[in-house]
């Protein structure tokens, strides 16, 4: 299957930002406090956000007292997050199939990504772009799909193939089609360690809170995950 036109993300997005608002209790009590409490201290950090959003996670880490600068491909969301954030942080529109050209070598102190990584087929273009931006020692934390979730849920014939699939997502009785690239979890760590960095943890946290789910979710996600978390470090040159 070709890969995902770049614009196609941007479309998706355009077509429910303000359905989607800031998410539901999948982002605020399941993904975001799993990505903060593994991003850790983070005051005096120059923080890259890709795939902003509507700037929940920005707005949060500049709370804790980091420097960010964030870009998403939706103009519709970044609509959102400048009326949240203001002159606070620059968010710009940017497609992360392109290069990050107008970022230099060396500055950012930690990459995050929330559930941004399923929508890109090639991984080794974008990760060596975080590489490059990355101080010496520097973090890469992301969030992206459950290889297993997706395997089982959408019931794929096969686990070990990189595929691009189809599904449906609901809000306020509105369905929206929404396409995203599945990889295997051997994948998703060889393309890690290929672009020169080292694999510190991958978590696979349970909600913080059960309150907003329905009884269905609850049921899922105590028995298995949705999201895979992961926490790399830039290898230092030789």
């Amino acid at each position: 299957m070709p890969e995902q036109e770049p614009e196609r993300i941007a479309t998706q997005y355009d077509a429910f930002a303000d359905a989607y608002g800031d998410g539901g209790p999948y982002n605020e009590l399941y993904e975001r406090p799993a990505m903060l409490e593994l991003l850790g201290e983070v005051a005096g950090s120059m923080v890259l956000d890709v795939g902003c959003g509507s700037g929940v996670l920005t707005e949060r880490l500049l709370a804790r007292g980091a420097e960010v600068v964030g870009f998403d491909s939706s103009e519709q969301m970044l609509r959102r997050a400048r009326g949240r954030l203001g002159a606070d942080a620059p968010v710009r529109l940017h497609d992360l199939h392109e290069p990050i050209s107008w970022l230099a070598d060396a500055g950012i102190d930690v990459v995050v990504g929330s559930l941004v990584m399923h929508y890109i087929e090639d991984w080794q273009p974008v990760l060596a772009e975080f590489r490059r931006v990355l101080r010496p020692t520097g973090r890469l934390v992301f969030s992206t799909h459950h290889p297993f979730c997706d395997f089982v849920l959408l019931d794929r014939p096969d686990y070990f193939t990189v595929e691009q699939i189809g599904d449906q997502w609901s809000h306020s009785g509105v369905y929206y089609p929404v396409r995203f690239w599945r990889r295997p979890l051997s994948v998703i760590v060889s393309d890690l360690v290929a672009a020169g960095f080292v694999i510190e943890q991958l978590a696979e946290p349970r909600p913080t809170s059960w309150e907003g789910f329905t009884e269905r979710d609850r049921e899922r996600l105590s028995t298995q995950p949705w999201f895979l978390f992961v926490v790399a470090r830039a290898v230092e040159p030789r």
